[in-house]
């Protein structure tokens, strides 16, 4: 049984790669076009990464020794992608920790245009390959087989965990007198709840990590 499974998967594998097709030799232009596109697009997210905010002496009221520790003469800079969750936990003003959500959730901006090419490639490339569009390619050779299963399950898990998720926002509402919980303040207060009811503190779990 392990021999047909590594047979079967071996096989689908060289079909993902369009050996089986007269055009094999298009196909693999095609699959190196991608991981060309795929690389830049990766080299230029590193760069939107590594981005830093820099903070004035008042905003930075709550940020641990370690992240203070980057202060210079100009003043704290803060890196987006090293440094986000820390700030989102510990930052005590919101402004602060709106800043940052929004930076971080606008990184991916500059592959806009790589991106919808990907998306043309990908696409283009599932067709050669006989696939109905790119989501078949895709999970073709995952569990959950197609896309069909795929958003069966997907609603089997969205739906218990948006219940789960409003009786917890509800909760931390509740807790600390919020009217309005913004999506930049969740962690907050998240890790105020988690160190106040459970003795979880994430700067002494920092330390082994």
């Amino acid at each position: 049984n392990e021999n047909k499974q590594f047979i079967n998967s071996l096989i689908l594998d060289l079909k993902r790669n369009g050996l089986h097709k007269e055009n094999f030799l298009k196909i693999s232009k095609k699959a190196i076009e991608i991981e060309q596109i795929k690389t830049k697009m990766s080299e230029q997210l590193l760069v939107a990464n590594s981005t830093t905010i820099k903070l004035e002496p008042n905003e930075t009221e709550g940020l641990p020794a370690h992240m203070l520790e980057k202060n210079t003469k100009s003043g704290l800079s803060i890196s987006i992608a090293s440094d986000l969750q820390g700030v989102f936990k510990f930052a005590k003003q919101s402004p602060v920790r709106k800043k940052f959500y929004l930076a971080a959730n606008k990184r991916g901006q500059i592959n806009e245009k790589d991106f919808k090419a990907y998306l043309q490639l990908s696409q283009e490339y599932a067709s050669m390959l006989g696939f109905e569009n790119f989501t078949e390619y895709a999970l073709s050779d995952r569990m959950v087989q197609n896309k069909q299963n795929f958003f069966k399950l997907q609603k089997q898990i969205e739906i218990p965990l948006k219940e789960q998720f409003k009786k917890d926002l509800e909760l931390l509402k509740n807790e600390f007198t919020i009217t309005n919980l913004q999506p930049w303040d969740i962690s907050y207060y998240s890790s105020l709840y988690s160190k106040k009811y459970f003795n979880i503190d994430p700067l002494e779990i920092r330390q082994y990590f």
